[in-house]
C-alpha cells in the first residue's frame, strides 16, 4: 500500500535491509570498519600531500580535492547507514533525507569535475610542456578548484530547487538511501522539467569528461598515426 502524506510530512520511510537479528552486529561492524578505513585512507593521502613539499605541484593540488570530496560522500552515505543498522530504524527526517541526497549528488558531480580538471592539467603538461609553469600557476589552479566546487554546488542547487518547489504526497522511499530520483518519486506533480534538467546534467558531464579524455590522449594518437 502506498503511504500518503502531505508536503509537510517530516518523517520519510526507507526501504531498509531487512537484516536478521543475528546479522545486525556483523553488518554494523562491517559498515563501521569500512567507514573508518575510508577516513584513514583519505586523511593519510591528504597528510602526505601536505607534508611532502615535492608534491606541492598543480596535479597534486587538484588531487587533494578528491579525498576531501570522498570524505563528504562517504560520510553522507555511511553515517545514515550505520545509524539505520544500529537503531534498526527505517525512518529519516525529510530535512536529513534532502541533505543526504544533496551531498550525494554534489559528491558525484564534483568527482567528475575534479577528474576532468586533472585531465586538463595533463593535457597542458603534454601539449605545452614549455609553457606549463606559466599556465598552471597557483592562482590559476585556485580558480580551477574554486570553479569545480562552485559549478557542482550550483548545478545540484538548481536540481534541488526544482525538486523542493513540488508538492510531496508520498513518504516511502524504495531504497536504503536518499537521492534525487527517490525523492522525485514522492512527488505528486509534473516532473518533466526536473527530468530534463537531470538528463542535461548527466549528458553534459559525460560529454565534458569524454572531451577532456580525448584532449589528454590526442598527442599519443598523433604520435601513433605519424609513426
Amino acid at each position: 500500500m502506498v503511504e500518503i502524506s502531505s508536503n509537510s510530512t517530516d518523517i520519510l520511510t526507507l526501504q531498509g535491509f531487512d537484516l536478521p537479528p543475528q546479522g545486525v552486529y556483523a553488518a554494523f561492524i562491517f559498515a563501521m570498519l569500512s567507514y573508518l578505513l575510508i577516513i584513514f585512507s583519505n586523511v593519510f593521502l591528504m597528510a602526505t600531500i601536505i607534508m611532502n613539499k615535492s608534491l606541492h605541484q598543480p596535479m597534486y593540488f587538484l588531487l587533494f580535492n578528491l579525498p576531501i570530496n570522498d570524505l563528504i560522500g562517504s560520510s553522507t552515505f555511511f553515517l545514515q547507514l550505520i545509524k539505520e543498522i544500529l537503531l534498526d530504524s527505517r525512518y529519516i527526517e525529510a530535512s536529513n533525507c534532502i541533505a543526504q541526497a544533496f551531498f550525494v549528488h554534489v559528491y558525484w558531480v564534483t568527482a567528475a569535475l575534479i577528474l576532468s580538471a586533472m585531465a586538463y592539467d595533463r593535457y597542458i603538461a603534454i601539449c605545452n610542456p614549455l609553457k606549463y609553469s606559466t599556465i598552471m600557476t597557483n592562482s590559476h589552479i585556485a580558480k580551477i578548484i574554486a570553479s569545480v566546487w562552485l559549478v557542482a554546488l550550483l548545478l545540484i542547487g538548481v536540481l534541488f530547487f526544482l525538486l523542493l518547489r513540488l508538492p510531496r504526497c508520498r513518504s516511502l522511499i524504495s531504497q536504503t538511501y536518499c537521492d534525487n530520483p527517490s525523492l522525485l518519486a514522492l512527488v505528486c506533480a509534473d516532473t518533466t522539467i526536473n527530468n530534463i534538467y537531470g538528463l542535461f546534467i548527466t549528458a553534459g558531464l559525460q560529454v565534458f569528461a569524454v572531451a577532456d579524455q580525448q584532449e589528454s590522449f590526442s598527442p599519443i594518437s598523433i604520435h601513433v598515426s605519424s609513426a
